[in-house]
């Protein structure tokens, strides 16, 4: 501990720490920096903080989902209607792929999420 709290004192040029009659306290310097340190420790906390659980139920905004025509016939409603159950506050969005708008993947490389049901192609 000293000897970090020496380096420390070397590089802000300040004692940080004073000893009174009733023990060590932070110079004025120690307790500018106080809240500057507790804010950045706070901010590397939530950094590596492991991400929280997808909760559908909770979800709001828009889905895009991108399917073909006969994608769009056959699974359109049963993923909707499980959409409405598991996530009711999400607005579903139907988007049909037609060839035209599916780049040949020797020009370029698309991903698909089944899980999320998405598509992301990058414009040609």
């Amino acid at each position: 501990m000293s000897r970090d709290l020496a380096r420390m004192r070397e590089l802000l040029g300040d004692p940080l720490l004073v000893w009174t009659r009733g023990g060590f306290q932070p110079t004025e310097r120690a307790l500018e920096l106080h809240a500057t340190v507790q804010e950045a420790l706070g901010a590397l906390e939530a950094a590596f903080r492991a991400p929280e659980d997808f909760r559908p139920a909770q979800a709001t905004g828009v889905l895009n989902i991108g399917l073909g025509a006969h994608l769009e016939t056959v699974i359109a409603g049963p993923l909707l209607q499980r959409l409405a159950e598991e996530a009711p506050e999400v607005i579903p969005r139907l988007h049909r792929f037609t060839a035209p708008s599916i780049p040949s993947r020797s020009t370029t490389s698309c991903s698909i999420s089944p899980s999320a049901c998405s598509a992301t192609c990058p414009s040609a």
